[in-house]
Parts: structure tokens; sequence; C-alpha cells
């Protein structure tokens, strides 16, 4: 039996032809018509191409719901969120140089924006630079992230490494590399910034990273810790600040959407495959069954007497 029907049809509207075309779904000359009502002998290419058409359109309206609920956070709250940190645990001091380790992910890169933007209006005067570590993963580009430190008029080194192949290496015993890997980046990282003249280093970790280290703690060491604001780094004479402790990661996700930042996919083989991200998956749904859970966490490990978290100015709300 054939699959081909003869039907009796006005035009198609003309978006339907262009959008149709636009979409690469039918060949230019499929229609050309715009007569009045004439009889063709359809095949079911065109059940196909409305079908398809269809789902495009609902696709773009899931993708347009889904992009209008996430909180879209703007500069002048990313600036408020950081300098409040930067103001309540004393982060910047005069003078400093303070190299942002860049990962090429969201948060570095929104670290590396609110910093850029604050240092032209901070009360004391600062110095930046970018400095990212290249794990020696092939199809690692990082020009994207050169081209907005240029932008921002930031310094911008890449630290050419093999750590992605020696954490394989030394970890062979293990279930994942991630510990190896993550001490070996930061030894790399913080030999540099001292190569080329900083006093600190400021890391990207938002308020959820602060979080998850907590439970992470807890389950895994059976004590109560999260990372401290600021670190001093024993014999080296860095400091480790942690900027963006007052922003959530949803506010990281809205700023990347609506400034567009040039985010570099992450290369490692075990990128979501670790105890954080199950512990991320876990803090996710105990928020979502008690809402607003998170702040009270974080407000357990800001008065939970751990070393380092003692606030240099007035305690003000986070939120």
């Amino acid at each position: 039996m054939s699959n081909s029907y003869s039907i009796v049809l006005m035009s198609p509207p003309p978006i339907f032809l262009y959008y149709a075309k636009s979409e690469g779904i039918c060949p230019p000359d499929f229609y050309s018509s715009t007569s009045s009502p004439i009889s063709y002998s359809y095949n079911i290419t065109l059940f196909r191409i409305c079908i398809i058409i269809i789902l495009i359109f609902v696709r773009n309206f899931v993708f347009s719901q889904i992009y209008s609920i996430i909180p879209i956070m703007k500069l002048q709250k990313l600036y408020s969120k950081v300098r409040q940190a930067l103001d309540d645990y004393n982060m910047i001091t005069e003078n400093d140089k303070i190299a942002i380790g860049v990962s090429g992910g969201k948060d570095s890169l929104t670290l590396l924006y609110a910093l850029s933007g604050i240092r032209s209006f901070y009360p004391v005067p600062f110095e930046l630079v970018a400095i990212a570590v290249d794990l020696g993963y092939e199809d690692f580009d990082l020009s994207p992230v050169k081209a907005l430190c240029d932008e921002l008029s930031v310094e911008f080194y890449v630290v050419k490494t093999d750590i992605g192949r020696i954490s394989l290496e030394k970890s062979k015993n293990q279930a994942s590399p991630c510990s190896w890997c993550a001490k070996l980046r930061k030894g790399a990282l913080n030999d540099f910034a001292l190569s080329v003249g900083c006093n600190k280093i400021a890391y990207a970790h938002h308020m959820d990273d602060i979080i998850e280290t907590m439970f992470l703690s807890l389950l895994y060491e059976g004590q109560f810790y999260s990372f401290a604001p600021v670190t001093q780094l024993d014999g080296s004479g860095l400091a480790i600040i942690r900027p963006l402790m007052y922003v959530g990661e949803s506010d990281v996700k809205g700023f990347k959407n609506k400034y567009n930042l040039p985010v570099c996919k992450n290369p490692c083989p075990y990128d979501g495959h670790t105890r954080r991200e199950y512990v991320k998956q876990l803090v996710r749904q105990l928020n979502m069954e008690n809402p607003g859970v998170k702040k009270r966490l974080f407000s357990a490990i800001q008065n939970g007497n751990i070393d380092d978290w003692v606030k240099c100015s007035k305690p003000s709300d986070a939120s």
C-alpha cells in the first residue's frame, strides 16, 4: 500500500515554510507556490515535518520556562554579596596581589567578573591576576577565558602540567584520582602564584560548596567542619580567600546565563562521579523537602565555633 495521500489544502502560511527551511528539515524548493487551493500529493514526509516543527516549538517553550524560573543575579547584587564577604572577614588589605584560580567553570568566571569590577571602587587598592592550571587533557581550550580576561583587564596565565596523567598513575588502587589531582593542582597554583608576586589566592567556593564540605566532613570524617573564609598557608606566606561564600550556586548559574560567561567544559573523566556530587544531590533534596534549609545550614556553620570563622566586622545578613 502506498504511504502517500491526496490532500486538498490552502497554501501553508509563509512562517511555516520559513521555519521549516531555517531548521533545515525540508529542501528550499519543497514548496514555493502561494496560489489558491490546489490538490497536492504528499507522502508521509509532510507528516513527519509537521511533527518535527511541533517538537521544536515545544522544546523552545520548555527551555524558556526553565530559564524563567532560574534566579537571575545582576552585577550589582553580585558586587554586594562579594563586598560583604570581603568586609566581614577582612579578606583584602592594601596592595594585596591576588591570584584567582580559574578553571574555566561558571564559579571561577563569576569570581573573576566580581573581583575585577570591585577592584575599581574598593576602599583599598589591590592587584588581580588569573591563573589556570592545565591538567594536560587534550582539547581543553582556554582561549575564551583569555578573551574575557583581556576584556576585564586582568593578566592571565596558563600553567602547563601533566597532573591528569600523574593523578591516574598514583591512584591506581583507589576509587578515583580526585584527591591526588586536587593536591597537585593546588600545589601548582600556589607555586606559580608566588612566582608572580601574589600573596593571596581567591578560590571560587560558593555557599553551596561550604555546606557540602560540612556534610562531607560529617559523613566521612565524623566531625563538624568546613573550610574557612580565610586560610593562612603555613610556611608559604600565602592566604586563601573565598569571596563567593555568600553567593548560592543558583545565583552563580543565573549570573552565568545573564552575562553569557564563556564556560569551558571540564575534560576530566571523573567529573560528576564523586562523593561531593552525591552530597550535592543530598543537600538539593533536603532543600526541596524543607525550603530554606540551606540558609539555616550555612548559619549553623557560621555560628558553630569552627576555627577561623570569626567575623572581623559587625555581623550582617548574608541572604
